[in-house]
Protein backbone atom coordinates (compact mmCIF):
# COMPACT_ATOMS: atom_id res chain seq x y z
CA UNK A 1 0.00 0.00 0.00
CA UNK A 2 2.87 2.39 0.64
CA UNK A 3 3.66 2.47 -3.09
CA UNK A 4 0.16 3.64 -4.03
CA UNK A 5 -0.53 7.29 -4.82
CA UNK A 6 -3.62 8.79 -3.25
CA UNK A 7 -6.02 10.72 -5.48
CA UNK A 8 -8.66 12.77 -3.71
CA UNK A 9 -11.21 15.20 -5.07
CA UNK A 10 -11.45 18.54 -3.30
CA UNK A 11 -15.01 19.79 -3.39
CA UNK A 12 -15.45 23.54 -3.65
CA UNK A 13 -18.50 25.76 -3.83
CA UNK A 14 -18.62 25.72 -7.65
CA UNK A 15 -17.74 22.05 -8.06
CA UNK A 16 -19.89 20.56 -10.80
CA UNK A 17 -20.05 17.75 -13.36
CA UNK A 18 -17.46 19.41 -15.62
CA UNK A 19 -15.00 19.76 -12.74
CA UNK A 20 -15.66 16.13 -11.77
CA UNK A 21 -14.88 14.97 -15.31
CA UNK A 22 -11.64 16.96 -15.28
CA UNK A 23 -10.66 15.33 -11.99
CA UNK A 24 -11.44 11.91 -13.47
CA UNK A 25 -9.23 12.69 -16.46
CA UNK A 26 -6.39 13.36 -14.03
CA UNK A 27 -7.15 10.12 -12.19
CA UNK A 28 -7.31 8.06 -15.40
CA UNK A 29 -4.06 9.64 -16.57
CA UNK A 30 -2.34 8.69 -13.30
CA UNK A 31 -3.70 5.16 -13.10
CA UNK A 32 -4.10 4.24 -16.76
CA UNK A 33 -1.68 6.19 -18.91
CA UNK A 34 1.16 6.55 -16.41
CA UNK A 35 0.52 3.13 -14.89
CA UNK A 36 0.88 4.36 -11.32
CA UNK A 37 -0.68 2.37 -8.50
CA UNK A 38 -3.48 4.71 -7.46
CA UNK A 39 -6.16 4.83 -4.79
CA UNK A 40 -9.28 6.95 -5.33
CA UNK A 41 -10.21 8.28 -1.90
CA UNK A 42 -13.34 10.17 -0.93
CA UNK A 43 -14.68 10.91 2.51
CA UNK A 44 -18.13 11.05 4.06
CA UNK A 45 -18.27 14.78 3.35
CA UNK A 46 -18.08 14.01 -0.36
CA UNK A 47 -21.12 11.72 -0.49
CA UNK A 48 -22.82 14.16 -2.86
CA UNK A 49 -20.54 13.00 -5.69
CA UNK A 50 -21.52 9.32 -5.37
CA UNK A 51 -24.20 9.56 -8.13
CA UNK A 52 -21.56 11.03 -10.45
CA UNK A 53 -19.16 8.21 -9.63
CA UNK A 54 -21.82 5.58 -10.31
CA UNK A 55 -22.67 7.23 -13.63
CA UNK A 56 -19.02 7.33 -14.73
CA UNK A 57 -18.37 3.75 -13.62
CA UNK A 58 -21.40 2.58 -15.61
CA UNK A 59 -19.96 4.27 -18.69
CA UNK A 60 -16.56 2.78 -17.92
CA UNK A 61 -18.04 -0.73 -17.74
CA UNK A 62 -19.59 -0.27 -21.18
CA UNK A 63 -16.24 0.87 -22.58
CA UNK A 64 -14.52 -2.19 -21.09
CA UNK A 65 -17.12 -4.50 -22.65
CA UNK A 66 -16.53 -2.91 -26.07
CA UNK A 67 -12.75 -3.17 -25.70
CA UNK A 68 -12.95 -6.85 -24.72
CA UNK A 69 -15.30 -7.59 -27.61
CA UNK A 70 -12.96 -5.87 -30.08
CA UNK A 71 -9.96 -7.69 -28.61
CA UNK A 72 -11.68 -11.07 -29.04
CA UNK A 73 -12.62 -10.14 -32.62
CA UNK A 74 -9.01 -9.26 -33.40
CA UNK A 75 -7.80 -12.58 -31.93
CA UNK A 76 -10.35 -14.44 -34.04
CA UNK A 77 -9.26 -12.63 -37.20
CA UNK A 78 -5.58 -13.33 -36.47
CA UNK A 79 -6.40 -17.01 -35.84
CA UNK A 80 -8.39 -17.26 -39.08
CA UNK A 81 -5.59 -15.58 -41.02
CA UNK A 82 -3.16 -18.16 -39.64
CA UNK A 83 -5.43 -20.98 -40.80
CA UNK A 84 -6.13 -19.52 -44.24
CA UNK A 85 -2.59 -18.48 -45.14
Amino acid sequence: MSTYKCFQIELTRGYDYVAFREDLKKLYNMAGVSGENTVFLFTDTQVSIVPLIICILGTFQNIIKILIKNFIKSLTIVSLQGILY
